[in-house]
């Protein structure tokens, strides 16, 4: 039998699920594109403004490899820049190529604002800022971002274009709802099990997990949201999520802040994080000790072995030092604490 998980990874937060008659509606559920993912999102954009594959894809050095991996795939051209570029970051790139822009750990980067009058194709990944403003508007903008983050969702993803999506047929369509269910299910079961679980029960979990990221990598195109997942977006209520993830970041950062480097030093008043962020060099030490401990810790994004990063130190520097705690809104003090306490053995001296 398996010691069960302190502080697992995010379900569909039932609990979070608004009650009221009239739910409100954040912005990403009542414009643009809904789509099957984040990298589904991006694809849209990239087929509206890059057809022909012609031009030159830039892409941050610190980015989820997912992304990389799949646009090589796809036969998109892609270039890499550093992370946190000074004010001269017109100059490395080619005119009329696609800057890609990550907004990372819910601050929007300048970057796109330095080049928002430039020639340039700018389509920013506002993942990490999904929640910042409810109410958001993005006039002039190419916006695409990833819904699974913060919801525990397994599909979900959308970008303020608005666009006709080309639908499978309705046998396909419904062999993946299926899936679905069959991996929301599951997880709950895995995650809520009050008893001790065997290795079969995480095992099966893992699996389907494993299973439901090669659905996501075999269909990028052409799919939209499935409507289970659209369905559950819509009854969340993202205004206690949104206060409970902040509270919890503040709870975290009050306890931590004098032991470890936190990244962001504070939060903006606007700012909904994603996740508690620490760069420390014993990193995967770290990690490594939380999970012996049953308690969840997102992956770190990895550089890709095949392709060039020289001359990106910030983006390797991060590649290498920083760690994602979680704060997500189904966590409270209790288990804050618990990560907290096995945080604090690493903790300064």
């Amino acid at each position: 039998m398996n010691q069960k998980f302190s502080i697992a990874g995010q379900y569909v937060d039932f609990d979070k699920f608004n009650s009221s008659k009239v739910n409100f509606s954040p912005y990403f559920l009542n414009s643009g594109t809904l789509t099957m993912s984040g990298r589904s999102a991006l694809i849209l954009l990239l087929e509206k403004f890059n057809k022909n594959k012609s031009k030159k894809i830039y892409l941050p050095g610190y980015v989820c490899e997912t992304i990389p991996k799949n646009l090589i795939s796809l036969g998109f051209k892609i270039h890499f820049y550093d992370i946190f570029l000074n004010s001269k970051i017109d100059k490395l790139f080619e005119e009329q190529s696609i800057v890609i822009v990550v907004h990372y750990f819910g601050n929007e980067n300048k970057i796109s604002s330095k080049l928002k009058n430039s020639n340039l194709i700018i389509l920013e990944d506002y993942t990490h800022c999904m929640l910042n403003n409810l109410n958001a508007k993005f006039n002039k903008r190419n916006v695409f971002m990833s819904l699974r983050k913060f919801t525990g969702l397994p599909f979900g993803g959308w970008t303020n274009i608005k666009e006709n999506i080309n639908t499978l047929n309705n046998k396909k369509i419904l062999k993946k709802e299926k899936i679905i269910y069959k991996y929301l299910n599951q997880k709950k079961t895995y995650i809520k099990n009050e008893s001790e679980f065997s290795l079969k029960l995480e095992n099966k979990f893992l699996k389907l997990n494993k299973d439901n990221e090669i659905l996501l990598d075999k269909n990028i195109l052409n799919y939209p949201i499935p409507k289970i997942s659209n369905n559950i977006l819509s009854c969340y209520n993202w205004k206690i999520i949104r206060k409970k993830r902040i509270e919890n970041w503040k709870y975290l950062n009050k306890n931590l802040k004098n032991k470890f480097e936190v990244f962001p030093k504070k939060i903006q008043d606007n700012v909904c994080p994603l996740y508690f962020i620490i760069i420390t060099t014993k990193r995967d030490q770290i990690r490594n000790h939380l999970i012996s401990k049953r308690i969840f810790v997102a992956n770190s994004w990895k550089k890709i072995s095949d392709l060039n990063y020289r001359n990106l130190t910030k983006s390797i520097f991060l590649f290498k030092n920083i760690l994602y705690i979680p704060l997500d809104q189904r966590l409270e003090k209790f288990h804050l604490n618990i990560i907290i306490q096995n945080l604090l053995f690493y903790g300064k001296n």
